[in-house]
């Protein structure tokens, strides 16, 4: 099993779901998880961990799951280890 490396994925590049089609854009990146924001009316925030990374290529990053499974894994909010890490962002915020 290859360990992806996702340091070198840059905001603004896009996120692609295992048949190729595209979930949204990266905005921001965690110690071991990407943050991304979906496109469309409805836009959302996504916080995808590394392990559900298939594939990095330079302005491309590919999902290991499909596009309609992204919503019903839990990443609508930042894993734990990072809310506690001194970033701010408390349970108030709205």
């Amino acid at each position: 099993m290859t360990m992806i490396d996702i340091h070198g994925i840059q905001p603004g590049w896009e996120v692609f779901d295992a048949t190729g089609a595209k979930v949204g854009d990266v905005v921001s990146m965690g110690p071991n998880y990407i943050h991304i924001k979906t496109g469309g009316l409805f836009s959302k925030d996504f916080y995808v961990p590394a392990t559900a990374i298939a594939d990095v290529e330079e302005h491309r990053v590919e999902l290991s799951v499909p596009k309609g499974d992204v919503s019903s894994q839990g990443w609508d909010k930042p894993p734990a280890e990072t809310v506690s890490s001194g970033t701010g962002g408390g349970a108030d915020a709205s």
